[in-house]
């Protein structure tokens, strides 16, 4: 490598676009100018682990599977490594090193069960939504989801809670559970009208769904068991009425809302700092406030 050629230049790109997508929206930190996991994906594992290094941490396989055994939320797996090596960066500089700490993670560990790849699968599906839906192309999106939901009951065991509720105030991430769950059920009620197979597939997400958050399958989803085991859906008669050549399946909460309400789809927030004011309004740190796992006001 020359002397005067970046050891970052793939993640310097990226961080040059998204400041000149803050410029242009006059300072404003837009969704596309935000670093997201997804937008990770282009960077090098060895630019990435040279941001890490220069905190003065050193990624270690080993030191990392442990960690990973005892947190769900890379966020705090990455609050624990800065804590080991004594590093307490701050500003930008320590939500980047956060960043790269869990994408690391993420790709070196694919079974590892997290925040983060919950939610990554979740906005998969929701990417493939938008660009397929009109074709009535549900693999992709079923894929994804599929796997998400996979994620739930580990995730719901881990926090210990038996509501969506409750799975979101820890989760306190980029989606709604519940609003999520009503897209995904809408997928597999579309793609059963055709396939034998989702029909089984629905069930058995409605059988593992009542087990995961009992009690909470139709306020939730709408859904209740038929006695010869078959599902009823509130919302299938509602979405028949979509299913014609000139009309597109909405977001099921887009069907149900009510008019003007101005309530939009999941969609993503702007991700917090750790180092940044608390938004709950405590004058505390984020990462000493609502940014602890399972933190109560």
């Amino acid at each position: 490598m020359a002397s005067n050629e970046s050891p970052t230049k793939v993640l310097d790109a990226l961080l040059e676009e998204s400041a000149q997508q803050v410029v242009q929206h006059g300072g404003h930190v837009t969704p596309e100018a935000q670093l997201t996991h997804e937008r990770l994906r282009v960077v090098p594992d060895d630019e990435l682990r040279f941001v890490v290094e220069e905190q003065g941490i050193t990624l270690r396989r080993e030191e990392l599977a442990p960690l990973m055994e005892s947190h769900v939320v890379g966020d705090d797996l990455a609050e624990e490594l800065f804590a080991r090596y004594g590093a307490d960066p701050e500003g930008p500089d320590a939500d980047l090193a956060q960043l790269a700490i869990v994408e690391l993670c993420l790709r070196w560990y694919p079974e590892w069960v997290c925040k983060e790849r919950f939610e990554n699968l979740i906005t998969a599906g929701y990417d493939v939504y938008g660009s397929s839906r009109n074709d009535k192309d549900f693999r992709g999106v079923l894929d994804a989801w599929s796997d998400a939901w996979a994620l739930v009951p580990e995730l719901a065991r881990r926090w210990h809670v038996l509501s969506t509720e409750a799975f979101d105030r820890h989760n306190a991430g980029r989606y709604s559970l519940g609003s999520w769950l009503l897209d995904y059920d809408n997928e597999l009620s579309l793609a059963a009208m055709d396939d034998e197979r989702e029909q089984l597939a629905r069930v058995s997400f409605a059988r593992e769904f009542e087990k995961t958050f009992p009690g909470e399958l139709y306020d939730v989803l709408g859904i209740r068991f038929l006695p010869d085991g078959t599902l009823w859906s509130k919302y299938d008669e509602m979405l028949k009425k979509y299913e014609s050549e000139d009309h597109v399946v909405p977001f099921v909460d887009e069907l149900l809302r009510p008019a003007g309400s101005g309530v939009s789809a999941p969609t993503a927030i702007r991700k917090v700092g750790r180092n940044d004011p608390c938004p709950c309004g405590s004058g505390k740190k984020y990462k000493k406030c609502c940014g602890r796992t399972g933190a109560s006001k």
